[in-house]
């Protein structure tokens, strides 16, 4: 749903500069690798990767970010009052912003070289996301049979499945 909202309003959009709280999420925000991939850089693109959501760079780099159990990303008009929590403020076109808003801080936002970040300690670690086609029937029984945990801890555990999580998960089981 996130990458689904930002998409249509964020490609083609050119970032302008990047401000911080200088507050860290679940890990220290790199203000100054933001602004060198951002700074500058149009968006080419805008996918997921489990519940990561990352932005394509004409800069050869990628933001990646992740929303935590209370994170939200807004569009607002730069002169309007910024939400408590506002932890990064995209400047985008003359008069719009996008901002990442985390009152518990739990999130995630960094910027890697495209080239390195399936490789970054976010994304390397993931499951096979069950919208990819490497989910499959025989994927999942088998990753079941070889595991020792229940459904839920199972389903639950990105390192197997990447992107669910609890209200998905009871609401399969």
């Amino acid at each position: 749903m996130v990458v689904r909202t930002l998409r249509p309003r964020l490609v083609g959009e050119r970032i302008r500069a990047v401000e911080t709280s200088g507050l860290p999420l679940r890990a220290p925000v790199d203000r100054k690798a933001l602004e060198r991939a951002c700074v500058g850089a149009r968006v080419e693109g805008v996918r997921r990767i489990g519940k990561y959501w990352i932005v394509d760079l004409s800069s050869k780099h990628v933001v990646l970010g992740h929303l935590g159990m209370t994170g939200r990303l807004l569009f607002a008009d730069e002169d309007a009052p910024r939400a408590p929590h506002t932890h990064a403020v995209f400047h985008l076109r003359k008069g719009l912003e996008l901002r990442y808003v985390d009152p518990r801080r739990f999130g995630v936002l960094r910027a890697y070289a495209a080239a390195d970040a399936a490789a970054s300690p976010e994304l390397s670690v993931l499951g096979v996301d069950p919208l990819e086609p490497a989910f499959t029937v025989d994927y999942l029984a088998e990753a079941l049979r070889k595991s020792k945990r229940d459904l839920k801890a199972f389903l639950m555990d990105q390192s197997r499945v990447a992107g669910l999580g609890n209200i998905y998960v009871c609401e399969a089981l």
